[in-house]
């Protein structure tokens, strides 16, 4: 009986060394396969989070911005006048005129443009030994498509073209020296409304929100603004007869951004 019981005691020590090693890789992979879950889910967010930032940074536009103004035009212009004697040279007088407007940024280089501006033209002619003035008020109302360099720069430079429409709201003719005896032959008839093209450059100097604007304005008139269809006497004579108005304006203004 002794003999087996030594027997035993000498075999349990190498029986319970063999089973540690499994034990112990047991053990590791208990500690080790519920941290690599883990680590996996702190790596992905971080590859996600890192990629909408460069998209949220390059979100800024200025399209649709708002933008009005206001503006003094002193104008000259050119108009074919005539006399009893045929068509008269005329000479220019400078006018003045006013305006403002309304504009949308339709993108970063471009705006579309309503103006409303009154202006009064005249024009100076000779006939014999007295001098007649002719004056025409017209309201006019240019779309203006506007090409800007950097309408969000200290410095911008504009060209702009488009159609305008004008209204006419009064016309006078006056005898300025001699005799008025000849204004009873004269007749001034003027169509109601006017087609041009409107062109222009400019240049915009200031801050982001307030600006000063300084620039050229020009207008070909498209269509004859003489209204002959009134019946008149042989001693009678139309002063403008085919007369197409050109005008060039100057201008000095603000303008406002919003």
């Amino acid at each position: 009986m002794k003999k087996y019981l030594l027997l035993i005691a000498a075999i349990t020590p190498f029986a319970l060394r063999a089973q540690d090693p499994q034990q112990q890789q047991q053990q590791q992979q208990i500690i080790i396969s519920p941290s690599s879950p883990d680590t996996n889910k702190k790596s992905a967010p971080q590859s996600t989070a890192s990629a909408p930032a460069p998209a949220a940074q390059g979100s800024k536009s200025s399209e649709g911005a708002f933008m009005a103004g206001f503006r003094y035009m002193p104008t000259i212009s050119a108009f074919n006048v005539h006399t009893s004697h045929g068509e008269a040279e005329g000479t220019f007088i400078v006018s003045h005129g006013f305006g403002g407007f309304i504009g949308v940024k339709t993108s970063d280089n471009f705006n579309l443009q309503l103006e409303v501006i009154y202006l009064k033209i005249a024009q100076k002619f000779e006939q014999g030994n007295f001098s007649e003035k002719v004056e025409l008020s017209y309201v006019n109302v240019p779309l203006m498509l506007v090409f800007n360099t950097g309408l969000d720069k200290p410095v911008n430079f504009n060209v702009c073209v488009g159609p305008q429409v004008g209204f006419n709201t009064g016309s006078k003719l006056t005898v300025e020296s001699g005799s008025e005896a000849d204004t009873l032959h004269a007749v001034l008839a003027v169509k109601p409304a006017d087609i041009g093209l409107a062109y222009g450059v400019g240049l915009d100097i200031g801050g982001e929100n307030v600006k000063l604007a300084v620039g050229f304005r020009g207008v070909y008139g498209l269509v004859d603004i003489s209204d002959r269809s009134n019946n008149i006497t042989t001693d009678q004579y139309y002063v403008l007869d085919r007369s197409h108005v050109k005008t060039y304006s100057g201008y000095i203004g603000v303008t406002f951004l919003f």
